[in-house]
C-alpha cells in the first residue's frame, strides 16, 4: 500500500477538515511542534483503514473534537496493487463509510455502507479482523511491522497473520506440491477431529470420538438408572420385612407401656396429695412466721421509741437552758461590731485629711519650682559666667538647681566643690535656704533676639506663678516651705495608714466573732425546732404501736405462744419433706413422659401400617417393570459403546500425533529461515553502531528481538542497552522485516517520532540508510525535529503547522 493523501477532521484537536499531502513515493517528513497533531494524523489514517465506524467501543468516544459535539471523520487516498482507492468514514453520529476506486481521474463507488466498505478495505489490506470491532495491534497483520506508533519502536511478539506473511515471504513452507498435499490432508483430517487450539471439536461438527463419548455417557447414565431401579426392587423387599418386624416390636412395647402407666398414675395421685398437704403446711408456717415477726417488730419499735423520746426530751431541755446565754453573747458581739465600724469611719476621715495634705505639698512644690525658674531667668545672662566654691565643715547634702554639675549630691567635710553656671548658679541647701550667685552681662542690646526670648519666658513664668498662688493668696507674702509640707503630708499618710490598719484588723476580728456567735445561736434554735418535731413524731409512733390495747407484758406472752406454734409447724413440714424425698422422682412427670411415649408408639404403629401398604404397592410396581431385564440390556449397550469409543480414540490420537509431528517438522524447517532477517538486521545495525556486534537473535515464533551479541561482552538483552542504542537496534530489525515483507512491491512504512535519543553521528548514518530504503519503501516520518532530517536529499517535507493554519 502506498499513501497518497490524508484528510482528517473533525478529529480530536482538529475541529475542521485538515488535508495532508500529496505524499511522495519515497521519503516524506511531516513536521510540526509538539501537541500540533502529528500522532493524531497517524491515528486517523489507521482507524479509517481498519476500524468499523459503527463500533460502540469507548476508544472511539475519545476521537470527538475537544469541547465540541462533532462527529469524527477521515478520508484516505491510497494505491494498492496498481490501483488508486479513496476510503471515507464518519464515526459515532450517523456512522457512514464509502470506498471508491479512482480511474481516469474519476471516483467510482465500490462499497457505500459501514459494513461493506469496512470489510472491503480490510480484505484489500489482508486484515484478519472482521465485524464491528476496533482493530487491536495484533489485528494489524503485516502492518505491525510497517506502522510504528509513537513510543512503540520495538517489533516484538508479532501476532495474527503477521508471522504467516513473513514465512510466506521467506518461502518458509514445504516446497513441493506433493508435500503440501500431504500437509493439507493431515491438517484436514486433524481439523475434522480437533479445533486449531488442539481441543476435541464439539457442537454440530463434533468428532466421532466426542459423539461416541456422549452416547457412552448417556448409556452409562441409563445403566446407572437401571442398576438403581433394580437395587430399589431388591431393597424394597428387605425394607418391607424390616418394617413389619419394627411394627410388631412396637405393638409389644405398647402393651408393656400400658401396665407401667397404670402404676404411675396411682403413684402420682399419692404424690399429689402429699405435695398439697406440704404446700398447706408451708403456707401456715409462713403465716405464723409473719405474725411472730410482726409482734417482735412492735416490741422492738416500742422499746426503741421510748428510749428515743426520753433522749430527745433531755436534749431539748438542755438547749432551752443554753439559749439565753447564746443570745446574750450574740448581742454583745453585735455592739462590738458597731464600735469597730465607727473606728473604721474615723480612720477613713484621716485618710481624707492625708490626701488634702499631699495636694497642698504638691502645690507648694510646683510653686517653688516655678519661683526658682522665674528667678533664674529674670536676668538672662548673655556671656557672663559665675563660679561658686563650697568648703563644707560637716557632711551635708545639696541640690544644684542651676549650674554644672547639676543634680543632688552628698558633700564630705573639708572637700571643696566648685559649681559653675552661665549666667548664674542656684543651690538648694536643705535646712538653710537657697543660694543664688549671678553676674550681670558684659553688654546689653535692646534689639538682641536672645533678650527678647528671655523676656517672653519671664512673662510665661510669671503667669505660672500667678496661677499657683490663685488658691493660696498668702504665698505672695510668705512663700510656702514645700519640704515641710511634704513631711507633714508624709506624717499624715503614715497616721492614716496606721489607723486604717488597726481599724480593719479590729473590725475583722469582731466580724469573725460575730459570725461565730450568730452561727452558734442559729444552730441551737434549729436543733431545738428539730427536737420538737422529733418528740412529736415519736409520740405519734408510740400511740400507733399501743393502739392494739396490749401492754408490753401481754405482747411478750403472745410472742412466746406464736414461737411455740412456729416450732410445732416446722417439725410437721420437715416430716412431709422427708416423705416426699422418698420418691425417686416426680411421679407426675414420669406419668407425662409415659403417656407421651404411648402416643408416640400409637402413631408409629399407625405410620408403619400405612408405610407397609405403600411399600407393598411400590414392590409390586417394580416387579412389573422387569428391572433385571432392563439392567442386562443397558450393560450390553454400554460395553459395545466402550469398544467403539476406544477404537475411535486410538484413531484420533494417531491423527493428532501425525499432525503435531508434521507441524513440528515444519516449524523446525521454518526456524532456519529467521536467519536472513537477523542477518539483514545485523548488517543495518553495524552501519549505525559499528562492527563490535556479532549477531542478532530473533524468536522464530513471533519475530521478537531476544538478544544481541558483542565482541567484548556476552549476549546482551535489549533492555540492557541505552535509549539511543535500543531505538537504533529496533529500527534495524524493523527495516529488515519491512524489506522482506515488501518484496518486489512498494509498501508504506510509518515512523512516528523515532530516533529521539540518537546522537548526531549515528543520526547521519540512519538518514543514509533511510534514504537507501526509500528506493523500495514509501517512508513517512512524523517528527518535531525537522532540522535533523534536512540532510535527506530526496525527502518531501510537509509542514503540518502550515496546513493547520490554512
Amino acid at each position: 500500500m502506498i499513501l497518497r493523501q490524508i484528510q482528517a477532521g473533525p478529529w480530536r484537536c482538529f475541529d475542521r477538515p485538515l488535508r495532508i499531502g500529496p505524499f511522495a513515493d519515497g521519503l516524506n517528513v511531516v513536521y510540526a511542534p509538539n501537541a500540533t497533531g502529528k500522532s493524531t494524523i497517524f491515528e486517523a489514517m489507521r482507524r479509517c483503514l481498519l476500524d468499523h465506524p459503527s463500533s460502540t467501543s469507548g476508544e472511539l468516544s475519545a476521537l470527538r473534537p475537544w469541547g465540541r459535539q462533532l462527529a469524527p471523520a477521515a478520508s484516505i487516498e491510497f494505491e494498492h496493487d496498481g490501483a488508486v482507492y479513496r476510503l471515507t468514514k464518519r464515526f459515532l453520529d450517523e456512522p457512514a463509510a464509502l470506498l471508491e476506486k479512482i480511474e481516469n481521474g474519476k471516483a467510482s463507488p465500490l462499497a457505500d455502507s459501514p459494513d461493506t466498505a469496512t470489510e472491503a478495505a480490510r480484505q484489500l489490506l489482508d486484515m484478519a479482523i472482521s465485524g464491528r470491532s476496533v482493530a487491536g495491534v495484533k489485528d494489524w497483520g503485516m502492518l505491525q511491522v510497517l506502522w510504528v506508533p509513537q513510543g512503540a519502536m520495538a517489533a516484538t511478539a508479532l501476532g495474527g497473520e503477521a508471522m504467516q506473511n513473513i514465512h510466506r515471504c521467506l518461502d518458509g513452507q514445504l516446497d513441493s506440491a506433493a508435500q503440501r498435499a500431504i500437509l493439507d490432508r493431515v491438517e484436514k483430517a486433524y481439523l475434522k477431529i480437533f479445533t486449531p487450539s488442539g481441543k476435541l471439536k464439539t457442537g454440530a461438527e463434533a468428532s466421532q470420538v466426542v459423539r461416541l463419548g456422549n452416547e457412552l455417557a448417556e448409556a452409562r447414565k441409563k445403566l446407572e438408572s437401571a442398576r438403581a431401579r433394580h437395587g430399589e426392587f431388591e431393597s424394597a423387599g428387605a425394607v418391607l420385612a424390616d418394617m413389619r418386624q419394627r411394627r410388631q416390636s412396637a405393638e409389644r412395647e405398647r402393651a408393656q407401656l400400658v401396665s407401667k402407666i397404670q402404676a404411675a398414675r396411682q403413684q402420682a395421685g399419692e404424690y399429689s396429695e402429699m405435695l398439697a398437704l406440704h404446700d398447706k403446711t408451708d403456707a401456715d408456717l409462713k403465716a405464723i412466721k409473719a405474725q411472730l415477726e410482726s409482734i417482735k417488730q412492735k416490741i422492738d419499735l416500742a422499746a426503741s421509741a421510748d428510749r428515743d423520746l426520753s433522749k430527745a426530751q433531755e436534749d431539748i431541755a438542755k438547749l432551752n437552758a443554753d439559749l439565753p446565754a447564746l443570745q446574750a453573747e450574740f448581742d454583745a458581739r453585735k455592739k462590738l461590731d458597731a464600735q469597730a465600724q465607727a473606728d473604721l469611719t474615723k480612720a477613713n476621715e484621716l485618710g481624707l485629711l492625708a490626701r488634702q495634705a499631699r495636694q497642698l505639698a504638691g502645690d507648694a512644690a510646683k510653686y517653688a519650682a516655678a519661683q526658682r525658674e522665674y528667678e533664674s531667668t529674670r536676668k538672662p545672662p548673655a556671656d557672663a559666667k559665675v563660679s561658686v566654691e563650697l568648703r563644707p565643715a560637716k557632711k551635708v547634702k545639696i541640690e544644684v538647681v542651676k549650674g554644672s554639675p547639676a543634680g543632688t549630691r552628698q558633700l564630705q567635710p573639708d572637700k571643696p566643690v566648685r559649681i559653675e553656671g552661665n549666667p548664674d548658679v542656684i543651690l538648694e541647701l536643705p535646712g538653710v535656704g537657697r543660694l543664688i550667685a549671678s553676674t550681670e552681662s558684659a553688654g546689653t542690646d535692646a534689639d538682641d533676639p536672645q533678650k527678647a526670648g528671655a523676656e517672653k519666658t519671664l512673662e510665661s513664668l510669671k503667669a505660672a506663678l500667678e496661677e499657683s498662688v490663685a488658691s493660696h493668696p498668702d504665698w505672695h507674702t510668705a512663700p510656702p516651705d514645700s519640704d515641710a509640707l511634704a513631711r507633714s503630708a508624709a506624717q499624715a499618710d503614715s497616721a492614716f495608714a496606721n489607723a486604717l490598719s488597726q481599724s480593719q484588723q479590729a473590725s475583722a476580728a469582731v466580724q469573725d466573732a460575730l459570725r461565730v456567735a450568730e452561727r452558734t445561736l442559729t444552730e441551737a434554735r434549729t436543733n431545738a425546732a428539730q427536737l420538737k418535731e422529733r418528740i412529736a413524731s415519736l409520740q405519734t409512733q408510740l400511740a400507733g404501736l399501743n393502739a392494739d390495747g396490749m401492754s408490753p407484758e401481754q405482747r411478750q406472752e403472745k410472742y412466746r405462744e406464736m414461737a411455740f406454734a412456729y416450732s410445732t409447724q416446722t417439725a410437721a413440714l420437715d416430716e412431709l419433706q422427708t416423705r416426699l424425698k422418698q420418691f425417686p422422682a416426680d411421679p407426675r412427670r414420669m406419668l407425662v413422659e409415659l403417656e407421651k411415649n404411648q402416643e408416640t408408639l400409637e402413631a408409629a404403629v399407625r405410620d408403619n401400617l400405612q408405610e407397609e401398604a405403600r411399600q407393598e404397592g411400590r414392590l409390586a410396581a417394580l416387579a412389573a417393570e422387569g428391572t433385571y431385564s432392563t439392567l442386562a440390556e443397558s450393560q450390553e449397550l454400554a460395553d459395545e459403546l466402550e469398544l467403539q469409543l476406544a477404537c475411535r480414540r486410538e484413531q484420533a490420537d494417531a491423527v493428532g500425533l501425525l499432525y503435531r509431528t508434521v507441524r513440528q517438522c515444519g516449524e523446525e524447517f521454518n526456524l532456519a529461515f529467521t536467519a536472513p532477517v537477523a542477518e539483514r538486521a545485523l548488517q543495518i545495525y553495524r552501519r549505525l553502531a559499528g562492527e563490535k556486534y556479532l549477531s542478532i537473535s530473533l524468536n522464530a515464533a513471533d519475530a521478537g528481538l531476544t538478544g544481541l551479541a558483542r565482541t567484548d561482552a556476552p549476549r546482551i538483552a535489549p533492555d540492557d542497552l541505552s535509549g539511543g542504542e535500543k531505538e537504533q537496534l529496533y529500527l534495524a530489525v524493523r527495516l529488515a522485516l519491512a524489506e522482506i515483507i515488501a518484496g518486489k512491491s512498494r509498501q508504506l512504512l510509518v515512523l512516528d517520532d523515532v530516533l529521539v535519543s540518537t546522537d548526531q553521528p549515528r543520526m547521519n548514518a540512519a538518514l543514509t540508510i533511510l534514504d537507501e530504503f526509500s528506493a523500495r519503501l514509501q517512508i513517512v516520518i512524523l517528527t518535531c525535529h525537522q532540522e535533523r532530517y534536512r540532510p535527506l536529499p530526496n525527502a518531501n517535507f510537509i509542514d503540518l503547522s502550515a496546513a493547520v493554519g490554512e
